[in-house]
């Protein structure tokens, strides 16, 4: 049984149902199961039943052998004086490469009508949707690929999770500081980094820090259901971590420890005093998800809080990309700003502030 949030936008309706399914182990078990031991009855359940039956004639093997799905009526598969006692019974499944769906229904006419028509309109929707949205490239989400590296594996929880920085994944963390915690911490890998992202597609579109965080909530709550967490985020992490922990505390949970090392809250600022001080930059597009991120200062936690900001400015070569020397220009102008402007995206209840002996880009080596 999953709870299945609704979503007036269809690309996070549709992620957060495949994130949510995926997290499930081994698939899950069956209501019945769940019946069965006392955890539930049937009678807590809506009259509707939805069974997705699968492509049904997908299976090479049988094809091999002469096997294969015929379309023709195999006449009726209960006797029709059996009463059913669902209000609504539909049943999918692939068939010769169709989407085939039948729906059958104890509402009045009218009812039956209306829901039929709504069914085939969101279905449709989803459909034209997902054509759109996988061309070009598609959007690609954390369950696709590797999603992250338990570090210090332990029969405990899990203690820390790590976000990983805008340039890198849970590789960052796994020969600098997560060997060095005695507990077991969860080190995620990069979605935005591992997604293709040309100008005009839907993922370059789509992907900001909160529509990320609602990805690795899901399987941070795999990972560990329930609180206390602590949160480590450095760079673009740190904003991740950020938007996680938002979500986690609006949804109950307790987060008991973020760390920051180096963030990068109120970047468009930062990068608006670039632009003024080198001109040379003005044709540069800027970094969308930092530069578009929505600070919400308002937003306050009783989690404790360490920050660490950099001790020494990052080295800007003139050999590197015009994109990286701006990057670099950009970091090392919170050098001189207040705990990294951590004002401007959120009140914290308690906080400690460390200067660091590295850059934003040394300090893992130190």
């Amino acid at each position: 049984m999953v709870a299945l949030k609704n979503d007036t936008d269809l690309s996070t309706l549709i992620i957060q149902s495949k994130e949510t399914l995926r997290a499930i182990p081994d698939k899950g078990l069956g209501f019945s199961e769940l019946v069965r031991r006392g955890e539930f009855s049937f009678s807590q359940l809506p009259k509707v039943s939805f069974n997705y039956l699968g492509q049904l004639d997908s299976n090479s093997d049988a094809r091999d052998q002469g096997i294969r799905m015929l379309n023709a009526h195999s006449g009726d598969a209960s006797s029709k004086d059996n009463q059913d006692e669902m209000a609504l019974i539909v049943n999918a499944e692939v068939r010769q490469m169709k989407l085939q769906v039948s729906i059958a229904s104890q509402l009045d006419e009218t009812q039956t009508t209306a829901f039929i028509e709504q069914f085939d309109a969101a279905l449709r929707a989803v459909v034209s949707h997902s054509i759109t949205a996988a061309n070009p490239q598609g959007i690609k989400t954390l369950s696709d690929i590797e999603i992250g590296v338990l570090v210090n594996e332990a029969d405990a929880p899990i203690e820390w999770f790590f976000f990983p920085p805008g340039g890198g994944g849970a590789e960052s963390y796994l020969q600098s500081i997560a060997p060095k915690i005695s507990a077991p911490c969860y080190c995620f890998n990069n979605i935005y980094a591992a997604q293709e992202k040309p100008k005009g597609s839907l993922a370059y579109d789509y992907y900001q820090f909160q529509t990320l965080a609602l990805q690795y909530a899901i399987h941070l709550k795999k990972l560990k259901p329930s609180g206390p967490y602590r949160i480590f985020g450095w760079s673009f992490g740190a904003t991740l971590a950020l938007e996680v922990a938002k979500l986690l505390q609006n949804e109950g949970g307790t987060v008991e420890h973020l760390v920051f090392v180096d963030p990068c809250f109120d970047y468009a600022a930062m990068h608006d005093e670039v632009f003024a001080l080198h001109p040379e930059f003005s044709h540069l597009e800027p970094d969308r998800i930092n530069y578009h991120y929505q600070n919400d200062p308002a937003f306050s936690s009783t989690a404790k809080v360490t920050l660490f900001s950099a001790g020494c400015a990052v080295e800007v070569a003139q050999s590197d990309s015009l994109e990286l020397q701006l990057s670099s220009h950009i970091i090392n102008r919170y050098l001189d700003k207040n705990q990294n402007l951590i004002e401007e995206a959120m009140q914290p209840s308690q906080v400690q502030v460390f200067t660091m002996k590295g850059s934003h880009n040394s300090w893992v080596k130190t």
